[in-house]
């Protein structure tokens, strides 16, 4: 918010299904959040920023939830492109530490990301706004590739990430799907 200099923003990972919603959530889930968490803290703390870190809750979005903590400051003498480049990415698009796992994607994916993430950002008089996006994909005119990815951490599993990334891309798909039916 211009007006006030009052910034807030959201550490966001660890999914599931919204069926499970009334279960506490599991230590894979809490570890892989925490990571995207204290590097957001880290990066607002390290431009001088006084960082309140509010209490987990579960955002809903269809048939998945993820665990999210909002994450408020005001803002003295930084500018929200500042915030918004050194933020960029998160763990929750790249993995951590940062430049590790930039690196590792580099040099060991086969095939180009496209537009698999980033954010966009709106301006105007009154409020600086960016979103970001963790999920995309890519077209031609005879079919489409959607991209997503897992939140791996040392006790994460091969094939509970595939269900959770399947998950995460289910309603996507089903948009595209229900559009060219």
């Amino acid at each position: 918010d211009k007006t006030t200099n009052y910034f807030n923003t959201m550490s966001l990972a660890g999914t599931r299904k919204t069926s499970l919603n009334n279960q506490p959530w599991d230590k894979k889930n809490i570890v892989e959040h925490n990571f995207v968490t204290n590097y957001i803290v880290d990066v607002l703390k390290s431009l001088s920023l006084t960082v309140n870190v509010h209490d987990y809750e579960s955002l809903k979005y269809g048939q998945i939830e993820h665990l999210c903590n909002r994450i408020t400051s005001s803002i003295n003498n930084v500018s929200f492109f500042e915030i918004l480049n050194k933020l960029s990415p998160t763990p929750a698009l790249a993995g951590y530490p940062i430049e590790d796992s930039l690196n590792i994607i580099t040099n060991t994916e086969e095939h180009p990301r496209y537009c698999y993430g980033g954010y966009v950002a709106l301006d105007d008089s009154e409020k600086f706004m960016a979103y970001v996006n963790f999920r995309g994909g890519h077209f031609n005119t005879n079919k489409y590739c959607l991209y997503s990815g897992g939140g791996i951490v040392s006790n994460s599993t091969a094939e509970l990430e595939w269900e959770e990334t399947n998950t995460k891309i289910s309603s996507l798909k089903q948009i595209i799907d229900n559009y060219s039916n």
